[in-house]
Formats: structure tokens, sequence, C-alpha cells
């Protein structure tokens, strides 16, 4: 894992051993002190201030990237509730019309968060993406020790708003394929991931 650099200051180190699941000192905390090594060519007069920017980048960059892998799951989700509609007889037609209607919601999310790839293959002009402009980011300021630029910030913010606006979709998108999956159980389906089965002896 990466991350912002620490800033200037007093810190302590401490080593501890893991043996069976049972974690032992080995030895008391020592403190030590992380200067500045006085190289930077434009360095930042609030160190402090420079770690609160890049601390909330990476914030965003977490959430992010859990927002990527998260629909990724959904899409596979939706991938095999139309396979299960397909082989279910109890299923009627309006299944088939939600779950293709998910297909598209959930190619729509997936350009907000990582850009049009169909067009980017071709060459062809594309705005950045939500990924993209945190990633840009956070590649300029993992390694700065100057004050962030413009060009960050607003990457920040245009990401940050942008980001406010696909979570909620992606949360109402969620909601929506489990409201789907607790139908298709209903109707008898094959399993599919994300879904408990239900069953009665009766």
């Amino acid at each position: 894992p990466q991350g912002p650099m620490a800033a200037p200051g007093r810190y302590t180190v401490e080593m501890s051993q893991r043996v069976d699941g049972v974690v032992t000192s080995l030895g008391d905390p020592v403190e030590f002190q992380t200067v500045p090594l006085g190289n930077a060519t434009l360095a930042a007069d609030d160190r402090d201030a420079l770690l609160a920017f890049q601390q909330k980048l990476g914030r965003l960059q977490r959430a992010v990237m859990g927002a990527g892998r998260s629909l990724g799951e959904l899409g596979e989700r939706v991938s095999y509730l139309k396979k299960a509609q397909s082989e279910t007889p109890a299923a009627d037609e309006s299944m088939a019309t939600d779950v293709r209607a998910l297909e598209t919601r959930l190619a729509d999310l997936r350009k907000q968060l990582n850009g049009d790839r169909t067009r980017a293959r071709r060459a062809e002009p594309t705005l950045p993406s939500i990924s993209r402009r945190v990633g840009r980011a956070v590649g300029a300021q993992w390694s700065s020790t100057s004050v962030p630029t413009e060009t960050n910030r607003e990457a920040y913010r245009i990401a940050g708003e942008a980001f406010t606006t696909f979570l909620a979709e992606l949360q109402q998108f969620a909601t929506d394929v489990e409201k789907l999956e607790a139908r298709m159980e209903k109707a008898g389906a094959p399993w599919t991931p994300g879904r408990i089965p239900t069953w009665s002896m009766e």
C-alpha cells in the first residue's frame, strides 16, 4: 500500500510479533524525529495542510476503488441473473425486461466511473472519468512536498462531486439488483451469487 509521505515531526515505532494469533511486544516504543531534507524546489510552507489534502485525496481514492470492486461484483450478479432468468419456466417476461434495464444502467455506471472505453479504443476524445481524475491527482501527490496545484485541487473537487452522485446511483442499483434476486428466488430460479436460497418443508 502507498500513501502520502509523513509530515516532519515526532513519531514512535514499536515492534511486536504474532505467533498463532497471539501478539507479543518485542520492546518499548522508541521515539524519532523526521525532518525535511531541504532538497524540495517548491516546498510547501504548511506541511500539515499539505498532508491534510493528501489524506483527503486518499480517502476519495479508497472509496472510488471500493466502489469499482462493488460495481464489478454487481455486474457479475446481473450476468448470472440473466442466465438464470432464461432457465426459469416460472419467470415472466417482465423479469427479462428488468435484467436488460439493469444491464443498461450497469454500462452507464461503468462509463461514469471508468470512462467510455469504446470511444477510447477508437482513439476518440473522451471526458476524464472519476477514477482517472483521482488516479492522476494521487499520482501527482503521493511523492510531492509542494503545495497542491490548482489542477489537483480542481480534480479532487470535480471527481468528488461526480462520485457523490455516482455513489447514490450505485447504492440504488444494488438495491434494485437485490429486489430482482428476491423475485427470481420466488420464481424458483437456479441459485445465483449474492443470493441465499429460501426453503421450507411445507
